[in-house]
């Protein structure tokens, strides 16, 4: 992250796109149509466990369990991503695979797959 000056408005610009790119997905993200100013976006619990019959816990352990990592109070950040190289323009992609892993689907190699592109081990080789 050195001397990138951009690194922040990449965060919030990647924030807010993945944010709307839930909403879309049918995962109730707080705050919207703005939805966050942040690395973080807030998910709406309640709406969750209406809609998806997830507590927060489960929701977290849904998700780590396809190897998108998040917290059991409904916090999901971009700021590792985004560090990595990701941009707004893959938050949708993300969105995407969180709603088919809540869906019951087994996505892991579909996020190794997204990931693998950014991963530090093939930063290495560039």
């Amino acid at each position: 992250i050195k001397n990138d000056v951009d690194y922040g408005k990449r965060v919030v610009e990647s924030a807010k796109s993945l944010a709307k790119s839930l909403d879309r997905n049918g995962i109730p993200v707080r705050f919207a149509p703005r939805y966050t100013e942040s690395h973080q976006i807030l998910l709406d619990t309640e709406g969750i466990e209406r809609e998806w019959h997830l507590t927060p816990s489960d929701f977290s352990e849904t998700l780590e369990r396809n190897r998108i990592i998040t917290d059991s109070v409904g916090r999901l950040g971009v700021a590792e991503v985004v560090h990595r190289g990701m941009g707004k323009e893959d938050m949708g992609k993300i969105a995407v695979l969180i709603r088919r892993a809540l869906e019951g689907e087994d996505v892991k190699d579909d996020v190794k797959s997204l990931i693998s592109p950014f991963s530090r081990e093939n930063k290495k080789h560039q």
